[in-house]
């Protein structure tokens, strides 16, 4: 999986660098963010999806235990810049009542 992450103060902002973000992939996602959030510094989560043309149930998923992760700590997590696709199904699955989402990392980080 290719991904890219960094902290700024108690964020951690954790970008998918692929396409797909699909069954395969969430396994590595969420052991991935299952180690980073090891840094309890960390409150709040920011998923750039900027790159992410589809997604799956189970990317889906990836993306829900990482909100977990983060409300078990009272943070907040949020969505950045998902394509067209990814927002169409995050509204059919009602995960758009779930996550915030925002167009750029800067706005994300300002809203927290």
């Amino acid at each position: 999986m290719e991904y890219s992450h960094d902290q700024v103060g108690d964020t951690l902002i954790f970008r998918i660098e692929e396409h797909r973000l699909h069954t395969a992939l969430s396994v590595e996602v969420k052991e991935k963010l299952d180690e980073l959030l090891q840094n309890k510094e960390v409150k709040n989560l920011l998923f750039n999806l900027s790159m992410v043309k589809s997604i799956d149930s189970s990317g889906l998923s990836s993306l829900l235990f990482g909100r977990r992760l983060i409300a078990d700590r009272e943070g907040k997590c949020l969505i950045i810049n998902p394509q067209p696709k990814v927002t169409s199904l995050m509204r059919i699955a009602r995960l758009d009542t779930v996550f915030i989402i925002h167009d750029d990392e800067g706005s994300a980080l300002k809203s927290l």
